[in-house]
């Protein structure tokens, strides 16, 4: 941590020269794995500007909001009491000289390419690629000035921006990422404004086939805008008048809130169309498997990473009930008979699998219940087990789900029961969650042992956790498996288990409607970027190292996880007060 007496202005200059190193190397990274060449296919204003040159753009700015973060924080240390702002003229220079390197670093890479043949090393670097990296100027003095121009330009103005106010900067910030966002869905919102019973003017307004429109850019930072300036405003007006109101008005209020969101829901396939309706189930599985999770981890505070294992105990058991495969089964069960025997086979596997562990916490929890998972997936691709559960082959010829004499066919269709699935596991979770039962799981999450000196019967209640999250997990796996007719034994590998725990990490840990934002960000927006390929993995990281730094509870965290995290951060600036030294008094010099 450098010290404000130490802060010269020799090591401000180091500082910001260090950042604009590391964005730099980034920089490359991003131009030599081909995301830059790859988003740039994809326009996000309609012949102005594309996604690969935005994300470029972003880069530059991020390196001078960057530098003057780091210049903050090390003006500031977390024991001192005295704030030492920054001020204009660094914030200005700084930021514009990380984004003088962060452009020489294109500039060299350019330099580089006219020297020597670099795609011998590295295939991404095409001429294409240089000159979107040169923004059309090629391999010409233009083409080396540019980019460093703008890149110290923009850097300055995002340094800039760090130190106005705060409503200025979130305008900002949050029109960018939602203008992007708009972009990466304008195919979806095209298609939803396509549909019937919209005027056809709408959708060549604000979309067209490859990005929005300059109109439709104008309407998302308008409603950006809107909501910032006006949003508090109304939010306060809203909360006063509603305070006002009688209890019965506030319940008939809820009534009419809940009405609505139902008749959106119901709705909202014939809204989005086919391919979007098929996204909405693939993400219906994760959230149904979500909720028995967050029973899991989130409310007992066992950490499960072998959850795949009930997901696929779920779906074999619905395959080998239905199926009319003849070398296979043979009950021939209906979806709805079968049912109630899937979960009570599941329910029983959750306890077969919780009671080997229930004396093992934190990492050997996980490593075991890892291995529970791998060790299931193994059993299906067994010879052992071949003649009853399909091996390697799986098992095929599973019946759809019906309802009387008629069949569910297509996602359009397939939406309402995954739907009618959700709710019936959200309702399961939200009853058991301020339960006897809930409270006593929260007491064995916070602490195992003062739980149990206090009357909790954690052996008890850990099986409990278990059984009942395998069962909702048997929910998702029986869907999976009569939704897609057939299954394999690598459906079910331990990525599956990754990105539901993920799920509940982005959303919130413990928090029901977290899981579904989660099951939303991690499932549904990867699934509608299926375009640019393998780099979907990569912005999936990306985003979870982001929550991990920015959000570490989650976006819509549960009350008590806030309050925990918060209290931790506390107690963490505490102990760093007491061990560090006090630095000197902070002068209007030292800035």
């Amino acid at each position: 941590m450098i010290h404000v007496r130490d802060l010269s202005q020799a090591s401000k200059l180091r500082l910001a020269l260090k950042i604009g190193l590391f964005v730099g190397i980034a920089m490359q990274y991003l131009i030599f794995v081909g995301i830059i060449e790859t988003f740039h296919d994809r326009f996000l204003i309609k012949d102005v500007i594309s996604i690969g040159e935005i994300i470029m753009l972003l880069v530059f700015a991020g390196s001078g909001y960057l530098s003057v973060w780091a210049l903050k924080k090390a003006l500031n240390p977390v024991h001192e009491e005295v704030e030492v702002p920054v001020r204009r003229p660094w914030a200005v220079g700084s930021g514009a000289l990380s984004g003088l390197v962060v452009g020489a670093f294109i500039a060299l890479l350019v330099i580089v390419n006219s020297v020597i043949e670099v795609r011998d090393v590295f295939v991404s670097i095409s001429p294409d690629l240089i000159q979107i990296v040169t923004f059309g100027r090629g391999e010409t003095l233009a083409g080396l000035v540019i980019p460093m121009a703008l890149s110290t330009i923009l850097a300055a103005i995002a340094g800039t921006l760090y130190i106005v106010r705060a409503d200025v900067r979130r305008t900002v910030v949050l029109s960018v990422v939602w203008v992007t966002f708009a972009a990466l869905i304008s195919d979806l919102i095209r298609v939803s404004l396509s549909r019937p019973g919209f005027p056809v003017f709408l959708s060549r307004i604000f979309t067209s086939s490859n990005g929005l429109t300059v109109v439709g850019t104008v309407t998302v930072v308008a409603v950006v805008v809107a909501w910032i300036v006006f949003g508090p405003a109304v939010q306060e007006k809203w909360k006063a008048r509603k305070s006002t109101m009688s209890p019965a008005r506030q319940r008939n209020l809820r009534y009419g809130q809940w009405s609505l969101l139902l008749l959106l829901l119901l709705l909202l396939p014939l809204i989005v169309g086919v391919f979007p309706s098929e996204v909405l189930n693939n993400i219906g599985i994760f959230i149904i498997m979500g909720f028995g999770l967050n029973i899991v981890v989130g409310m007992a505070g066992l950490l499960d990473l072998g959850y795949v294992a009930f997901f696929a105990v779920g779906a074999y058991s619905m395959a080998v009930l239905t199926t009319l495969q003849p070398d296979i089964g043979g009950f021939e069960l209906t979806f709805w008979a079968a049912l109630p025997i899937v979960i009570i086979i599941t329910g029983i596997a959750g306890l077969l699998v919780g009671a080997p562990v229930l004396r093992m916490r934190g990492d050997y929890l996980a490593i075991v219940t890892l291995g529970f998972g791998e060790i299931a997936r193994f059993l299906a691709l067994s010879d052992w087990l071949s003649p009853f559960i399909g091996g390697a082959q799986g098992i095929i010829k599973i019946p759809k789900i019906a309802i009387g004499a008629t069949v569910l066919r297509g996602p359009q269709v397939l939406y309402f029961l995954f739907l009618a699935a959700g709710a019936v596991a959200y309702f399961i979770s939200w009853r058991l969650k301020d339960s006897r039962t809930g409270r006593a799981w929260m007491a064995m999450r916070e602490d195992e042992k003062v739980a149990e000196a206090m009357g909790v019967n954690t052996v008890y209640y850990k099986l409990l956790a278990f059984g009942i999250g395998a069962m909702i997990a048997s929910l998702s796996g029986a869907l999976f498996a009569a939704k897609l007719g057939t299954i394999y034994p690598h459906s079910f590998s331990v990525l599956v288990s990754i990105t539901v725990l993920s799920l509940l990490i982005v959303g919130g840990i413990g928090s029901l409607p977290g899981v579904i934002v989660g099951a939303f960000v991690l499932v549904g927006l990867p699934e509608l970027l299926r375009e640019f390929g393998e780099f979907r993995l990569l912005m999936y990281g990306a985003l979870l190292i982001t929550m991990m730094i920015l959000r570490p509870e989650g976006i819509l965290p549960s009350v008590e996880r806030a309050r925990e995290l918060r209290k931790e951060d506390r107690a963490q600036d505490e102990v760093y007060s007491l061990d560090e030294p006090t630095a000197a008094p902070a002068t209007p010099s030292g800035d």
